[in-house]
């Protein structure tokens, strides 16, 4: 009953139209699993009839296959999947006070948008997905293939993005700071 209260004072406070139906937890989800996407972005953008719906084709989907597959990856990958799982949830929750009229297109770029910053731009002691070795990689890419065939230039335009945010990282650190 307390959390309820304070998530309606956070939806007042940040002026948050709170949407009906919409359980107040959606409005700062905790991350910590998947059921996000359907009990929250899904019901406040039902966009399956259309056949279009990131938040259960693409959102809910990858988010389980990397729950399902977490314990193969290394200690610094799963906590990688947690802060990466968190981020993504916590950046699409502002699109849940979004005009009814936006489109479940307008949602898929929202969220495709927010991959890059969420995988490589941590909270501080959280790794980045440029720090994380080489088999976690290889993992991921593995979870993600299905994305390509779902969404191939979005993807494709993410691999390139997040890959040259880790060169520029690798840059960096090998010859402006030795």
């Amino acid at each position: 009953m307390f959390d309820i209260k304070i998530s309606y004072l956070v939806c007042l406070v940040v002026h948050v139209l709170c949407v009906e139906g919409i359980p107040s937890w959606c409005y700062q989800p905790p991350g910590s699993d998947c059921t996000w996407y359907k009990q929250c972005l899904a019901k406040r953008f039902p966009c399956e009839a259309n056949n279009d719906s990131y938040a259960v084709s693409f959102g809910d989907k990858i988010c389980n296959d990397f729950t399902k597959q977490r314990s193969l990856f290394s200690d610094v990958g799963q906590q990688w999947i947690d802060t990466t799982r968190a981020c993504l949830q916590k950046q699409l929750a502002s699109i849940l006070s979004a005009p009814t009229s936006t489109s479940c297109d307008d949602i898929r770029t929202f969220a495709f948008n927010t991959h890059a910053q969420c995988y490589n731009n941590p909270p501080i002691g959280c790794p980045s997905f440029c720090e994380l070795l080489f088999s976690d990689w290889l993992r991921i890419a593995w979870i993600v293939k299905s994305s390509f065939v779902l969404e191939t230039v979005r993807t494709s335009y993410q691999v390139t993005e997040i890959l040259g945010l880790c060169i520029r990282k690798l840059y960096l650190q090998f010859f402006l700071f030795d």
